[in-house]
């Protein structure tokens, strides 16, 4: 199913508003060339919102991007225009308020009817004032992907580890047995005496912040590598993204086959219908952070998938009772026996909401049936200009040999730093890995 602003004709307008979703995240960061560095990573996998929706929106963004051209006429989004502020701070709604050019941008872009659809990212406190701003303006403003100003802090809630194991408690039939065993700390101190607790009992453990980003802020402790609490609480004291007042310390769960499954969800107001799933996938990780998603036919049918999606709806239906509008995920893990464990919710548009809605736009509905996608967020090259780029792509860009099948650039604000973003489309996964081969050893 499609969210429903895919059918309305009132202008869309999308609001990238990636690190805005995460500031109390990057608060704690003493170092601020790191805090920086930080900040940017996350400003560049806003380029995806290209690919949200149908092709007629106008996107802002925290900075310019390469690819939009080729966005418009080879991969058919020809309506979808794109602006940014001259300067990006962590909050974009905020650079937009103060930046009178972008207001009066999304004022024009109403156009007569002097109303519009407002997509944000993430639902946050500044979202709000930026409403208000266009409303002030003279705009009707409509939100089908946000919840009534009341209901924000649910948002909020569910955006923490700790919040998600409560509403899984509360929510899920048996949702504590779907948990790995955890406890919440308010210090560094209390986390070290937790992470011994688990040690002693010749368990791994994993420390995580309650508000964290793309596996940022996680540390794996395994049993018989520190010696003793005083040498836990110094790790755990030398890793600047673990200075949060609020940590998670869980049983470290291994998945020896990579196994990290996650379903979307669409929450509509109560009135516009029932939830609906939107896509299944498997995260990829390198290193410990999110680097992109497989989709592919063979995972319906892998025996954690009727019970995820199952979960996940029941969760979906729970939220939207109490007042939840909009996407989210639902993480899992699944261990070497084959036991599904849920990790997390994400209650906002999600790492891999742009490859289900381009696969949406480019191969119909039922994508799912029949091809296979990759994305990666965040690709090493040497190619430092997008001129460069696509000429070392040219042979496999989609669509190739006129198929439905090939690489799509979802990334380019990252480019001079030597890293850019991709979806790879295939009918089999085998084909889809070829892609990345390519890409991989031209590159």
């Amino acid at each position: 199913m499609l969210n429903p602003t895919w059918a309305n004709d009132t202008p869309i307008v999308v609001v990238c508003n990636t690190a805005e979703a995460y500031t109390s995240f990057f608060d704690p960061l003493l170092d601020r060339t790191i805090q920086a560095q930080s900040i940017f990573q996350v400003h560049t996998s806003s380029d995806r919102a290209l690919f949200w929706l149908r092709s007629a929106k106008l996107v802002i963004g925290s900075l310019p991007l390469h690819h939009l051209a080729e966005v418009n006429q080879r991969w058919g989004y020809g309506h979808t225009q794109y602006c940014y502020p001259s300067t990006a701070t962590p909050s974009l709604c905020r650079d937009i308020l103060d930046t009178p050019e972008l207001l009066q941008t999304i004022v024009s872009y109403a156009g007569e009817s002097r109303a519009i659809q407002l997509i944000p990212y993430a639902n946050t406190a500044t979202f709000y004032e930026l409403v208000n701003r266009l409303q002030a303006a003279g705009l009707t403003v409509y939100l089908p992907e946000s919840p009534d100003l009341g209901n924000r802090w649910l948002r909020d809630a569910l955006d923490t580890k700790l919040g998600f194991r409560s509403l899984l408690a509360q929510c899920l039939p048996e949702g504590a047995e779907h948990m790995p065993l955890g406890f919440g700390a308010v210090s560094i101190h209390q986390t070290a005496e937790i992470v011994s607790w688990f040690l002693q009992r010749a368990r791994a453990c994993i420390v995580k912040t309650n508000e964290g980003v793309l596996g940022w802020g996680q540390l794996v402790f395994q049993p018989g590598a520190v010696r003793s609490p005083a040498d836990i609480l110094t790790l755990l004291q030398s890793q600047p993204l673990l200075n949060h007042t609020s940590l998670v310390i869980e049983a470290y769960i291994d998945s020896p086959q990579h196994l990290f499954p996650s379903a979307e969800f669409f929450v509509p107001a109560p009135t516009v219908g029932l939830p609906y799933l939107t896509y299944v996938s498997n995260q990829l990780f390198c290193h410990g952070q999110f680097a992109g998603v497989l989709m592919s036919p063979d995972l319906a049918e892998q025996p954690w998938y009727n019970r995820l999606v199952t979960q996940g709806l029941h969760l979906a239906k729970a939220l939207q009772a109490m007042g939840y509008v909009g996407h989210f995920d639902l993480d899992g893990l699944v261990d070497e026996a084959g036991r599904l464990y849920l990790l997390e919710v994400n209650p906002r548009r999600t790492g891999a909401t742009h490859v289900h809605e381009l696969a949406c736009h480019l191969l119909g509905a039922d994508y799912a049936a029949h091809h296979t996608l990759i994305s990666q967020t965040a690709i090493a090259t040497v190619h430092h200009t997008y001129s460069a780029l696509v000429q070392k792509l040219q042979p496999v860009l989609y669509p190739r040999h006129g198929k439905p099948e090939g690489v799509i650039i979802t990334h380019t604000s990252n480019l001079a730093s030597g890293q850019f973003g991709y979806v790879a489309i295939a009918p089999t996964l085998i084909e889809a890995r070829s892609l990345q081969q390519y890409i991989s050893t031209n590159l």
